[in-house]
């Protein structure tokens, strides 16, 4: 999958948008990474995995949204849910864009950022923060 003919940039904003109520602006791409990171693999005639990063902020932001609370109120394990939950819903809306054959696994979190050369790499400020969206993979015979 050519993932550049794809805007992914849609993909993450609508995500944010319409499940979270928050706003996301596309940035020029650097080697910043949020310290929290999680990764869902899809697997199928393509496979690969896609990975999420985001700072504090922008998960405590996230678990309000969901939970209707204030963002001061999150604990350390609502910030790990809240990462998985953000993962699994990015890492889905990007499976949709796969044949049909491919099925998401569980987002699992990561201890350090991906190396490599990605399909796709992607970062969003929210509320001045940094999110980081990145693709990598390839097709299966």
């Amino acid at each position: 999958m050519n993932f550049e003919s794809v805007d992914l940039r849609i993909l993450v904003e609508n995500v944010f948008a319409t499940t979270l109520g928050m706003t996301v602006t596309p940035v020029m791409a650097n080697d910043e990474w949020p310290v929290r990171r999680a990764a869902v693999a899809i697997r199928g005639s393509w496979s690969g995995r896609v990975v999420v990063a985001a700072t504090d902020a922008v998960l405590r932001s996230t678990v309000a949204s969901m939970c209707h609370v204030h963002p001061h109120e999150c604990g350390e394990s609502d910030l790990t849910d809240a990462l998985l939950e953000l993962t699994n819903v990015l890492g889905g809306s990007v499976k949709s864009l796969l044949p049909e054959d491919c099925r998401l696994g569980l987002p699992e979190i990561l201890s350090t950022p991906p190396t490599g050369s990605p399909d796709a790499d992607r970062t969003f400020r929210c509320d001045g923060e940094p999110v980081r969206l990145w693709v990598e993979g390839a097709a299966t015979a």
